[in-house]
Parts: C-alpha cells; structure tokens; sequence
C-alpha cells in the first residue's frame, strides 16, 4: 500500500488532486481522514492501527487533515510519502522541516506560476509508485 499525506494548499485543490489521483487511478484510491478526532495521540494511534499492517497491493491511499508535528513524524515513520500542494504551506512546517524526499503538486486549476519540481497528480502517483516498487524489490 503507498500511503500519501496531501499537505498545504486549500481545501478545494487538495480536493481537486485527490479527483484527479480517482481518474488516474480508477477504484484504486481511498481518502482517509481522521479530522473528527481532536486528539493527536488518538489520530496517531489511528494511522498506526490502519497503516502497520503490511499489504503489497497497488492502493494508494490518499492522508488529509494532518494538522501536528507527531503526526508527520508517526506517518513519515510509517512509510509516507508527503506532498506538498502548491499554495499556502501547512502550518505544521513551521516547526517541522520539509523533506528532500517530499514531493510537490499542483492542482489543475491553479493558475500561479510553476516552478519544474512541482508534479500534476498523475505525476506524483508514478513517483510513489516507482518507490514502493524499489522498497518491495
């Protein structure tokens, strides 16, 4: 399974990768959201209930809400890959660093500049893709 933790940006372009993720992948994607949960620890103990067991199937499941700097170090422990999409930059990543690893996506209707590191969403599923295949392998 590729976990993928959609981060920054507005609620309607993270919605709008995630459509795309669907298109590009059709019946291979799930959004998982524990954004009912006000505790960190509770989220936490959430991702590692769903996420510790060990699939090697082709579902990509697409990570929403994150909002607490536990929470990116338990999900990054987990395996997942951050995404960062293009606009105003997750809160959490004031007090924690982003990544080399991290990737960065654009939502089609973004109508700012764009600079060649930022992938469309068909883009960021292949990268995931190619490197949960080089951790299986």
């Amino acid at each position: 399974m590729t976990i993928i933790v959609l981060m920054g940006g507005t609620h309607f372009h993270q919605e709008e990768i995630i459509k795309d993720f669907g298109a590009a992948r059709p019946g291979r994607i799930e959004r998982f959201s524990v954004g009912g949960l006000v505790d960190p620890q509770r989220r936490i103990e959430r991702y590692k209930f769903i996420f510790s067991r060990k699939t090697f199937d082709d579902r990509v499941t697409v990570v929403v809400g994150v909002t607490d700097a536990d929470e990116v170090a338990a999900l990054r422990q987990l395996g997942a890959v951050f995404c960062h999409v293009r606009g105003p930059l997750a809160k959490v990543f004031c007090s924690v660093p982003m990544l080399m690893s991290d990737l960065h996506v654009f939502a089609h209707s973004w109508r700012g500049s764009k600079p060649d590191s930022v992938l469309t969403p068909a883009e960021v599923l292949s990268e995931c893709l190619i490197r949960f295949r080089k951790k299986v392998g």
